[in-house]
Protein backbone atom coordinates (compact mmCIF):
# COMPACT_ATOMS: atom_id res chain seq x y z
CA UNK A 1 0.00 0.00 0.00
CA UNK A 2 3.18 2.25 0.25
CA UNK A 3 2.97 3.97 -3.57
CA UNK A 4 -0.96 4.52 -2.44
CA UNK A 5 0.07 6.46 0.56
CA UNK A 6 2.79 8.22 -1.54
CA UNK A 7 0.34 9.42 -3.63
CA UNK A 8 -1.91 10.83 -1.16
CA UNK A 9 0.38 12.35 0.76
CA UNK A 10 1.46 14.11 -2.04
CA UNK A 11 -1.92 15.48 -3.04
CA UNK A 12 -2.26 16.33 0.54
CA UNK A 13 1.25 18.02 0.50
CA UNK A 14 0.47 19.97 -2.99
CA UNK A 15 4.16 17.86 -3.73
CA UNK A 16 5.30 16.76 -7.16
CA UNK A 17 2.58 16.13 -10.45
CA UNK A 18 0.31 17.62 -8.11
CA UNK A 19 1.01 21.08 -7.17
CA UNK A 20 -1.24 22.41 -9.58
CA UNK A 21 -4.63 22.79 -8.28
CA UNK A 22 -6.44 21.28 -11.54
CA UNK A 23 -4.39 17.86 -11.03
CA UNK A 24 -5.25 17.33 -7.17
CA UNK A 25 -8.82 18.15 -8.31
CA UNK A 26 -8.22 15.55 -11.50
CA UNK A 27 -7.08 13.11 -8.75
CA UNK A 28 -9.79 13.92 -6.09
CA UNK A 29 -12.55 13.12 -8.84
CA UNK A 30 -11.10 9.98 -9.91
CA UNK A 31 -10.55 8.66 -6.14
CA UNK A 32 -13.78 9.66 -4.58
CA UNK A 33 -15.48 7.22 -8.01
CA UNK A 34 -13.27 4.39 -6.28
CA UNK A 35 -14.89 5.42 -2.86
CA UNK A 36 -18.50 4.39 -3.20
CA UNK A 37 -21.26 5.32 -1.09
CA UNK A 38 -19.03 5.47 2.13
CA UNK A 39 -19.75 8.99 2.99
CA UNK A 40 -17.66 9.07 5.94
CA UNK A 41 -14.77 7.93 3.81
CA UNK A 42 -15.17 10.13 1.35
CA UNK A 43 -15.54 13.25 3.32
CA UNK A 44 -11.82 12.49 4.75
CA UNK A 45 -10.63 12.74 1.42
CA UNK A 46 -12.33 16.01 0.39
CA UNK A 47 -11.54 17.68 3.77
CA UNK A 48 -8.19 15.87 4.70
CA UNK A 49 -6.70 14.92 1.37
CA UNK A 50 -7.70 17.51 -0.90
CA UNK A 51 -8.53 20.46 1.38
CA UNK A 52 -5.55 19.91 3.53
CA UNK A 53 -7.82 20.64 6.95
CA UNK A 54 -6.14 19.06 10.25
CA UNK A 55 -7.27 15.84 11.26
CA UNK A 56 -8.46 16.69 14.32
CA UNK A 57 -10.76 19.40 12.65
CA UNK A 58 -12.08 16.67 10.61
CA UNK A 59 -13.04 14.13 13.44
CA UNK A 60 -14.70 17.47 14.61
CA UNK A 61 -17.10 17.35 11.69
CA UNK A 62 -17.55 13.89 11.68
CA UNK A 63 -18.38 13.83 15.18
CA UNK A 64 -15.93 11.04 15.85
CA UNK A 65 -12.85 10.55 17.95
CA UNK A 66 -9.16 11.02 16.40
CA UNK A 67 -8.35 7.27 16.91
CA UNK A 68 -11.84 6.18 14.70
CA UNK A 69 -10.95 9.21 12.28
CA UNK A 70 -7.48 7.46 11.37
CA UNK A 71 -9.08 4.13 11.33
CA UNK A 72 -11.73 5.56 8.57
CA UNK A 73 -8.60 7.10 7.18
CA UNK A 74 -6.76 3.85 6.85
CA UNK A 75 -10.07 2.54 5.49
CA UNK A 76 -9.81 5.18 2.36
CA UNK A 77 -6.44 3.99 1.59
CA UNK A 78 -7.33 0.48 1.51
CA UNK A 79 -9.91 0.95 -0.84
CA UNK A 80 -8.15 3.57 -2.92
CA UNK A 81 -5.15 0.86 -3.24
CA UNK A 82 -7.91 -1.73 -4.34
CA UNK A 83 -9.28 0.06 -6.83
CA UNK A 84 -5.84 1.88 -8.57
CA UNK A 85 -4.35 -1.51 -8.55
CA UNK A 86 -6.97 -2.19 -11.19
CA UNK A 87 -4.94 -0.50 -13.36
CA UNK A 88 -2.25 -1.88 -15.19
CA UNK A 89 -0.26 1.30 -14.78
CA UNK A 90 -0.19 0.88 -10.48
CA UNK A 91 2.10 -2.36 -10.99
CA UNK A 92 5.55 -1.78 -10.84
CA UNK A 93 7.34 -2.53 -14.02
CA UNK A 94 9.64 -5.35 -14.54
CA UNK A 95 12.33 -4.43 -16.54
CA UNK A 96 14.26 -6.77 -18.81
CA UNK A 97 17.98 -6.13 -19.99
CA UNK A 98 16.51 -5.10 -22.98
CA UNK A 99 14.19 -2.69 -22.18
CA UNK A 100 16.95 -1.15 -20.04
CA UNK A 101 19.40 -0.90 -23.57
CA UNK A 102 16.57 0.52 -25.51
CA UNK A 103 15.91 3.28 -22.62
CA UNK A 104 19.68 4.07 -22.53
CA UNK A 105 19.19 4.41 -26.13
CA UNK A 106 16.57 6.95 -26.21
CA UNK A 107 19.18 8.61 -23.32
CA UNK A 108 21.80 8.97 -26.00
CA UNK A 109 19.42 10.06 -28.29
CA UNK A 110 17.88 12.76 -26.00
CA UNK A 111 21.97 13.99 -25.56
CA UNK A 112 22.39 14.39 -29.51
CA UNK A 113 24.91 10.98 -29.29
CA UNK A 114 23.79 9.72 -32.61
CA UNK A 115 26.57 7.50 -33.28
CA UNK A 116 26.45 5.91 -29.35
CA UNK A 117 22.90 5.48 -29.86
CA UNK A 118 23.48 3.92 -33.62
CA UNK A 119 26.24 1.30 -32.24
CA UNK A 120 24.36 0.77 -29.15
CA UNK A 121 20.81 0.02 -30.68
CA UNK A 122 22.57 -2.57 -33.88
CA UNK A 123 24.26 -3.94 -30.48
CA UNK A 124 20.79 -4.72 -29.31
CA UNK A 125 19.19 -5.55 -32.11
CA UNK A 126 22.08 -8.30 -33.27
CA UNK A 127 21.04 -9.89 -30.02
CA UNK A 128 17.40 -10.80 -31.20
CA UNK A 129 15.54 -9.82 -28.90
CA UNK A 130 11.73 -10.46 -29.12
CA UNK A 131 9.61 -8.98 -31.92
CA UNK A 132 8.18 -6.11 -29.81
CA UNK A 133 11.05 -5.21 -28.87
CA UNK A 134 13.16 -5.87 -31.97
CA UNK A 135 10.52 -3.20 -33.34
CA UNK A 136 11.18 -0.51 -30.92
CA UNK A 137 15.15 -0.85 -31.27
CA UNK A 138 14.60 -0.24 -34.73
CA UNK A 139 12.10 2.76 -34.91
CA UNK A 140 15.26 4.54 -32.17
CA UNK A 141 17.34 3.66 -34.68
CA UNK A 142 15.28 5.41 -37.54
CA UNK A 143 15.00 8.63 -35.55
CA UNK A 144 18.89 8.16 -34.92
CA UNK A 145 19.27 7.98 -39.09
CA UNK A 146 16.77 11.38 -39.03
CA UNK A 147 18.37 13.10 -36.69
CA UNK A 148 21.57 12.56 -38.79
CA UNK A 149 19.83 13.35 -41.65
CA UNK A 150 19.72 9.55 -43.61
CA UNK A 151 16.35 10.16 -44.24
CA UNK A 152 16.45 7.48 -46.88
CA UNK A 153 17.95 5.03 -44.25
CA UNK A 154 15.27 5.84 -41.63
CA UNK A 155 12.36 5.30 -43.96
CA UNK A 156 14.13 1.89 -44.64
CA UNK A 157 14.44 1.14 -41.04
CA UNK A 158 10.89 1.75 -40.77
CA UNK A 159 9.61 -0.21 -43.45
CA UNK A 160 11.40 -3.11 -41.96
CA UNK A 161 9.77 -2.51 -38.42
CA UNK A 162 6.30 -2.26 -40.42
CA UNK A 163 7.91 -6.07 -41.90
CA UNK A 164 7.48 -7.63 -38.09
CA UNK A 165 4.17 -6.44 -37.13
CA UNK A 166 1.94 -9.32 -38.49
CA UNK A 167 4.37 -11.25 -35.59
CA UNK A 168 3.18 -9.06 -32.63
CA UNK A 169 0.36 -10.66 -30.51
CA UNK A 170 -2.89 -9.91 -31.79
CA UNK A 171 -4.32 -7.54 -28.96
CA UNK A 172 -1.12 -5.47 -29.15
CA UNK A 173 -0.28 -5.29 -32.84
CA UNK A 174 -2.46 -1.72 -33.00
CA UNK A 175 -0.05 -0.28 -30.70
CA UNK A 176 3.24 -1.69 -32.68
CA UNK A 177 1.61 0.26 -36.11
CA UNK A 178 0.15 3.21 -33.76
CA UNK A 179 4.51 3.14 -32.97
CA UNK A 180 5.39 3.14 -36.22
CA UNK A 181 3.02 5.92 -37.61
CA UNK A 182 5.02 8.00 -34.77
CA UNK A 183 8.72 6.79 -35.93
CA UNK A 184 7.09 8.05 -39.27
CA UNK A 185 6.16 11.42 -37.60
CA UNK A 186 9.70 12.24 -36.36
CA UNK A 187 11.48 11.47 -39.47
CA UNK A 188 9.43 14.01 -41.28
CA UNK A 189 10.32 16.48 -38.39
CA UNK A 190 13.60 16.44 -38.54
CA UNK A 191 13.22 17.34 -42.02
CA UNK A 192 11.53 20.57 -41.51
CA UNK A 193 8.19 19.20 -42.70
CA UNK A 194 5.80 20.16 -39.99
CA UNK A 195 2.43 19.26 -41.70
CA UNK A 196 3.48 15.58 -42.58
CA UNK A 197 5.05 14.80 -39.07
CA UNK A 198 1.47 16.14 -37.41
CA UNK A 199 -0.72 14.09 -39.48
CA UNK A 200 1.44 11.39 -38.81
CA UNK A 201 1.25 11.73 -35.33
CA UNK A 202 -2.53 12.67 -35.38
CA UNK A 203 -2.91 9.84 -37.43
CA UNK A 204 -1.17 7.60 -34.52
CA UNK A 205 -3.27 9.41 -31.34
CA UNK A 206 -7.13 8.46 -33.39
CA UNK A 207 -5.79 4.81 -34.57
CA UNK A 208 -4.71 3.86 -31.17
CA UNK A 209 -6.71 6.37 -28.58
CA UNK A 210 -6.14 3.91 -25.88
CA UNK A 211 -8.38 3.69 -22.77
CA UNK A 212 -5.64 4.24 -20.32
CA UNK A 213 -7.00 2.22 -17.44
CA UNK A 214 -5.53 -0.85 -19.18
CA UNK A 215 -2.17 0.26 -20.02
CA UNK A 216 0.48 -0.93 -18.00
CA UNK A 217 3.53 1.49 -16.83
CA UNK A 218 5.48 1.65 -19.67
CA UNK A 219 2.97 1.74 -22.12
CA UNK A 220 1.71 5.27 -20.09
CA UNK A 221 5.08 6.09 -19.81
CA UNK A 222 5.15 6.18 -23.57
CA UNK A 223 2.15 7.95 -24.59
CA UNK A 224 3.35 10.67 -22.12
CA UNK A 225 6.44 10.96 -24.52
CA UNK A 226 4.80 10.94 -27.75
CA UNK A 227 2.30 13.89 -26.10
CA UNK A 228 5.05 16.08 -25.09
CA UNK A 229 6.61 15.32 -28.42
CA UNK A 230 3.44 16.15 -30.34
CA UNK A 231 3.24 19.40 -28.21
CA UNK A 232 6.82 20.76 -29.35
CA UNK A 233 5.87 20.09 -32.88
CA UNK A 234 2.15 21.90 -32.62
CA UNK A 235 3.96 24.70 -30.81
CA UNK A 236 6.82 24.66 -33.34
CA UNK A 237 4.30 24.77 -36.14
CA UNK A 238 2.31 27.37 -34.39
CA UNK A 239 -0.18 26.66 -32.57
CA UNK A 240 0.70 27.11 -28.80
CA UNK A 241 -2.16 26.69 -27.17
CA UNK A 242 -2.56 22.94 -28.97
CA UNK A 243 0.53 22.48 -27.60
CA UNK A 244 -0.47 23.50 -23.98
CA UNK A 245 -3.08 21.02 -24.37
CA UNK A 246 -0.93 17.86 -25.30
CA UNK A 247 1.83 18.97 -22.36
CA UNK A 248 -0.94 18.77 -19.91
CA UNK A 249 -2.29 15.80 -21.09
CA UNK A 250 0.82 14.42 -20.61
CA UNK A 251 1.35 15.34 -17.01
CA UNK A 252 -2.27 13.92 -16.39
CA UNK A 253 -0.88 10.57 -17.96
CA UNK A 254 2.32 10.58 -15.54
CA UNK A 255 0.27 11.67 -12.35
CA UNK A 256 -1.69 7.80 -12.94
CA UNK A 257 1.83 6.50 -11.59
CA UNK A 258 2.49 6.00 -7.85
CA UNK A 259 6.10 7.27 -9.50
CA UNK A 260 6.21 9.32 -12.35
CA UNK A 261 9.16 9.08 -14.25
CA UNK A 262 11.12 12.07 -13.36
CA UNK A 263 12.56 13.11 -17.27
CA UNK A 264 9.15 13.09 -18.66
CA UNK A 265 7.59 14.88 -15.84
CA UNK A 266 10.09 17.44 -16.10
CA UNK A 267 9.86 18.20 -20.07
CA UNK A 268 5.98 18.20 -19.70
CA UNK A 269 6.36 21.45 -17.41
CA UNK A 270 9.40 22.70 -18.99
CA UNK A 271 7.57 22.03 -22.03
CA UNK A 272 4.06 23.87 -20.73
CA UNK A 273 6.47 27.00 -19.99
CA UNK A 274 8.66 27.07 -23.33
CA UNK A 275 4.72 27.38 -24.74
CA UNK A 276 4.19 30.24 -22.13
CA UNK A 277 6.37 32.35 -23.96
CA UNK A 278 3.66 33.27 -26.65
CA UNK A 279 1.09 34.16 -24.25
CA UNK A 280 1.46 37.91 -22.39
CA UNK A 281 -0.56 36.44 -19.19
CA UNK A 282 0.99 33.19 -18.48
CA UNK A 283 4.47 34.07 -18.80
CA UNK A 284 4.15 34.31 -14.20
CA UNK A 285 2.29 30.89 -14.78
CA UNK A 286 4.96 29.77 -16.87
CA UNK A 287 7.79 30.74 -14.86
CA UNK A 288 6.63 28.50 -12.32
CA UNK A 289 6.85 25.75 -14.54
CA UNK A 290 9.73 26.05 -15.64
CA UNK A 291 11.44 26.68 -11.82
CA UNK A 292 9.21 22.98 -10.81
CA UNK A 293 11.02 21.63 -14.11
CA UNK A 294 13.97 22.27 -13.08
CA UNK A 295 13.48 21.59 -9.14
CA UNK A 296 12.53 17.71 -10.35
CA UNK A 297 15.64 17.62 -12.98
CA UNK A 298 17.85 18.76 -10.38
CA UNK A 299 16.56 16.10 -8.06
CA UNK A 300 17.00 13.77 -10.32
CA UNK A 301 20.22 14.17 -11.32
CA UNK A 302 19.01 14.81 -15.38
CA UNK A 303 20.97 16.89 -16.91
CA UNK A 304 19.51 17.45 -20.50
CA UNK A 305 16.45 18.37 -18.54
CA UNK A 306 17.97 20.60 -16.59
CA UNK A 307 19.19 22.18 -19.21
CA UNK A 308 16.38 22.78 -21.02
CA UNK A 309 14.93 23.94 -17.69
CA UNK A 310 17.27 27.04 -17.50
CA UNK A 311 16.95 27.75 -20.99
CA UNK A 312 13.19 28.58 -20.54
CA UNK A 313 13.82 30.34 -17.65
CA UNK A 314 16.01 32.57 -19.43
CA UNK A 315 13.64 33.36 -22.26
CA UNK A 316 10.80 34.09 -19.28
CA UNK A 317 12.94 36.36 -17.44
CA UNK A 318 14.12 38.10 -21.30
CA UNK A 319 10.32 38.66 -22.03
CA UNK A 320 9.56 40.06 -18.07
CA UNK A 321 12.69 42.53 -18.67
CA UNK A 322 15.23 40.70 -16.07
CA UNK A 323 17.58 40.47 -18.25
CA UNK A 324 20.49 39.86 -15.98
CA UNK A 325 18.71 36.93 -14.70
CA UNK A 326 18.36 35.70 -18.08
CA UNK A 327 21.55 35.72 -18.99
CA UNK A 328 22.42 33.68 -16.07
CA UNK A 329 20.24 31.20 -16.66
CA UNK A 330 21.29 31.07 -20.12
CA UNK A 331 24.89 30.58 -19.15
CA UNK A 332 24.53 27.76 -16.58
CA UNK A 333 22.06 26.17 -19.06
CA UNK A 334 25.23 25.91 -21.59
CA UNK A 335 28.01 25.29 -18.77
CA UNK A 336 25.81 22.13 -18.15
CA UNK A 337 25.17 21.86 -22.27
CA UNK A 338 29.00 21.48 -23.09
CA UNK A 339 29.77 18.59 -20.57
CA UNK A 340 26.87 16.78 -21.84
CA UNK A 341 25.38 17.47 -25.21
CA UNK A 342 25.84 16.64 -28.71
CA UNK A 343 24.26 17.17 -31.46
CA UNK A 344 20.65 19.05 -32.18
CA UNK A 345 20.49 19.45 -28.33
CA UNK A 346 23.85 21.46 -28.07
CA UNK A 347 22.82 23.60 -31.50
CA UNK A 348 19.70 24.23 -29.63
CA UNK A 349 20.93 25.71 -26.45
CA UNK A 350 23.32 27.51 -28.27
CA UNK A 351 20.58 29.15 -30.38
CA UNK A 352 18.59 30.00 -26.92
CA UNK A 353 22.05 31.37 -26.08
CA UNK A 354 22.28 33.84 -28.65
CA UNK A 355 18.99 34.87 -29.00
CA UNK A 356 19.80 36.12 -25.45
CA UNK A 357 23.04 37.73 -26.17
CA UNK A 358 21.13 40.00 -29.03
CA UNK A 359 18.48 40.48 -26.22
CA UNK A 360 21.09 42.10 -23.92
CA UNK A 361 23.43 44.20 -26.64
CA UNK A 362 25.59 41.56 -27.28
CA UNK A 363 25.02 40.48 -31.12
CA UNK A 364 29.10 39.74 -31.49
CA UNK A 365 28.69 37.10 -28.49
CA UNK A 366 25.85 36.09 -30.39
CA UNK A 367 27.51 35.66 -33.70
CA UNK A 368 30.30 33.58 -31.63
CA UNK A 369 27.69 30.88 -30.21
CA UNK A 370 26.23 30.36 -33.57
CA UNK A 371 29.94 29.72 -34.45
CA UNK A 372 30.39 26.77 -32.09
CA UNK A 373 26.65 25.55 -32.92
CA UNK A 374 27.79 25.21 -36.79
CA UNK A 375 29.36 21.63 -36.13
CA UNK A 376 26.47 20.19 -34.98
CA UNK A 377 24.04 21.41 -37.75
CA UNK A 378 23.75 18.56 -40.55
CA UNK A 379 23.18 20.00 -43.84
CA UNK A 380 19.32 20.00 -44.96
CA UNK A 381 17.93 19.49 -41.79
CA UNK A 382 15.42 21.53 -39.88
CA UNK A 383 18.26 22.56 -37.64
CA UNK A 384 20.26 24.08 -41.02
CA UNK A 385 17.16 26.17 -41.62
CA UNK A 386 16.75 27.33 -38.13
CA UNK A 387 20.66 27.98 -38.05
CA UNK A 388 20.17 30.27 -41.63
CA UNK A 389 17.31 32.49 -39.00
CA UNK A 390 20.02 32.90 -36.42
CA UNK A 391 22.06 34.30 -38.75
CA UNK A 392 19.66 36.56 -40.03
CA UNK A 393 18.31 37.96 -36.49
CA UNK A 394 22.21 38.25 -35.53
CA UNK A 395 23.13 40.25 -39.03
CA UNK A 396 20.63 42.41 -38.24
CA UNK A 397 21.16 42.99 -34.85
CA UNK A 398 24.86 43.55 -35.62
CA UNK A 399 23.80 46.39 -38.80
CA UNK A 400 25.29 44.34 -41.64
CA UNK A 401 22.20 44.90 -43.80
CA UNK A 402 24.01 42.13 -46.63
CA UNK A 403 24.30 39.60 -44.11
CA UNK A 404 20.92 39.92 -43.29
CA UNK A 405 19.40 39.49 -46.21
CA UNK A 406 21.63 37.17 -47.52
CA UNK A 407 20.76 34.80 -44.31
CA UNK A 408 17.06 35.35 -44.45
CA UNK A 409 16.89 34.53 -48.09
CA UNK A 410 18.48 31.11 -47.80
CA UNK A 411 16.13 30.77 -44.62
CA UNK A 412 13.11 31.55 -46.44
CA UNK A 413 14.23 29.63 -49.65
CA UNK A 414 14.90 26.49 -46.86
CA UNK A 415 12.32 26.99 -44.75
CA UNK A 416 8.95 28.16 -46.45
CA UNK A 417 8.87 24.93 -49.25
CA UNK A 418 8.73 22.29 -46.28
CA UNK A 419 6.42 23.95 -43.55
CA UNK A 420 4.67 26.98 -42.08
CA UNK A 421 6.48 27.50 -38.72
CA UNK A 422 6.35 30.39 -36.73
CA UNK A 423 10.15 30.49 -36.81
CA UNK A 424 9.86 31.94 -40.69
CA UNK A 425 8.40 35.33 -39.33
CA UNK A 426 11.82 36.01 -37.65
CA UNK A 427 13.21 35.69 -41.14
CA UNK A 428 11.06 38.14 -43.08
CA UNK A 429 11.14 40.16 -40.00
CA UNK A 430 14.76 40.64 -40.05
CA UNK A 431 15.24 41.28 -43.70
CA UNK A 432 12.48 43.86 -43.85
CA UNK A 433 13.53 45.71 -40.81
CA UNK A 434 16.92 45.79 -43.36
CA UNK A 435 14.80 47.10 -46.30
CA UNK A 436 12.75 49.39 -44.06
CA UNK A 437 16.16 51.32 -43.92
CA UNK A 438 16.84 51.50 -47.09
CA UNK A 439 13.56 53.06 -48.08
CA UNK A 440 12.48 49.47 -50.11
CA UNK A 441 8.75 49.39 -50.65
CA UNK A 442 9.32 45.78 -49.97
CA UNK A 443 9.87 46.16 -46.60
CA UNK A 444 5.71 46.66 -46.55
CA UNK A 445 5.24 42.49 -47.72
CA UNK A 446 7.96 41.08 -45.41
CA UNK A 447 6.09 43.08 -42.34
CA UNK A 448 3.01 41.33 -43.53
CA UNK A 449 4.40 37.52 -43.95
CA UNK A 450 6.36 38.50 -40.42
CA UNK A 451 2.96 39.22 -38.69
CA UNK A 452 1.60 36.27 -40.79
CA UNK A 453 4.04 33.70 -39.52
CA UNK A 454 4.56 35.18 -35.74
CA UNK A 455 0.87 35.99 -34.74
CA UNK A 456 0.54 32.30 -34.66
CA UNK A 457 2.25 31.06 -31.49
CA UNK A 458 5.83 32.73 -31.73
CA UNK A 459 7.84 34.15 -28.29
CA UNK A 460 5.95 37.19 -28.04
CA UNK A 461 9.26 39.80 -28.54
CA UNK A 462 9.70 38.12 -32.02
CA UNK A 463 5.41 39.01 -32.58
CA UNK A 464 6.15 42.84 -30.82
CA UNK A 465 9.08 43.27 -33.32
CA UNK A 466 7.16 42.32 -36.11
CA UNK A 467 4.05 44.39 -35.31
CA UNK A 468 6.47 48.13 -35.00
CA UNK A 469 7.75 46.76 -38.26
CA UNK A 470 4.50 46.88 -39.36
CA UNK A 471 3.65 50.39 -37.99
CA UNK A 472 6.87 51.48 -39.20
CA UNK A 473 6.15 49.91 -43.09
CA UNK A 474 2.88 51.33 -43.45
CA UNK A 475 1.79 53.56 -40.64
CA UNK A 476 -0.55 51.05 -39.12
CA UNK A 477 -1.52 52.87 -35.94
CA UNK A 478 -3.58 49.66 -34.76
CA UNK A 479 -0.14 47.19 -35.19
CA UNK A 480 1.69 50.79 -33.40
CA UNK A 481 -0.94 50.24 -30.34
CA UNK A 482 -0.54 46.58 -30.13
CA UNK A 483 2.67 46.24 -30.02
CA UNK A 484 2.77 48.61 -27.19
CA UNK A 485 0.32 46.54 -25.14
CA UNK A 486 2.35 43.09 -25.86
CA UNK A 487 5.72 44.53 -24.83
CA UNK A 488 4.01 46.23 -21.59
CA UNK A 489 1.91 43.08 -20.51
CA UNK A 490 5.12 41.07 -20.66
CA UNK A 491 6.63 43.37 -18.08
CA UNK A 492 3.50 43.40 -16.17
Amino acid sequence: MQGTLKLVRDVRYRRGPFAEARARADAGAEWAALLGDEADVRRILERFVLAGATAKSVASELNVSLRQFYRLYTRMLEMLDAGLRRSPAFVAPATSKTELELEHARTLLMHGRWDDAQTYLSHTLASRPGTRLAIAAMLLLAGAQADRTDFEGARATIERAMGLVGEVEPDRRLQAVCRIAMAQSYVAYAGGFYSGALAYAEESFERGAPETRTLTHHEVRALARDRIYLGVVQQEAGDSRRAMHHFREALSLLRRLPTPPGAELSQAYVQLAIAGTAFADDVAESIGYAEEGLRIAQWHGLRHEEVWAHLALGMLQMMSGRNDEALRSGETALGVARAVLKGDPMARALFVNNRLQIAIGSPARGLQLLDEARPHVPAASLLGGIMEICQARTHQALGDADGTVEAAGRAIATMESRSSTHYIGIAYWARGAVRLRRGDPACKSDAERAIHYLERGAVLPDYANALELSAAATANARHADLAREVRAAMRA
